[in-house]
């Protein structure tokens, strides 16, 4: 797989855009996140129903997933847990042995 903003990746194809770091590559490159009507929460894959969005499988761009781009794409509201789960389902589909988070928005109250 290809690094964010590597223009090596160039081929033919649909192509999407990392809503961490906002390069835009071919959906191979990439791993999709939807909400499916009657899920609990965000899950990692292509053929789920619903609006998606998409993020580089590199820990750069998972660990700086923060629930504020999901609520973007969503409008929904994306709990600590939901988060906590989604991060380590796309840790364990990334292959990285760990994440580094990045706390990139202020934390809510409540």
């Amino acid at each position: 797989m290809a690094p964010p903003g590597d223009t090596a990746s160039e081929r033919s194809g649909p192509r999407r855009r990392c809503v961490v770091c906002r390069a835009s590559v071919p959906t191979g490159d990439l791993l999709r996140i939807a909400w499916p009507a009657g899920a609990a929460g965000p899950a990692v894959g292509r053929t789920l129903s619903g609006r998606g969005v998409w993020v580089h499988p590199v820990p750069i761009c998972v660990g700086a997933l923060c629930p504020g781009d999901l609520f973007r794409a969503f409008r929904r509201k994306v709990t600590p847990s939901q988060m906590a789960d989604l991060l380590i389902g796309l840790t364990a589909i990334s292959g990285a042995n760990s994440v580094e988070l990045t706390d990139r928005r202020p934390a809510e109250d409540g």
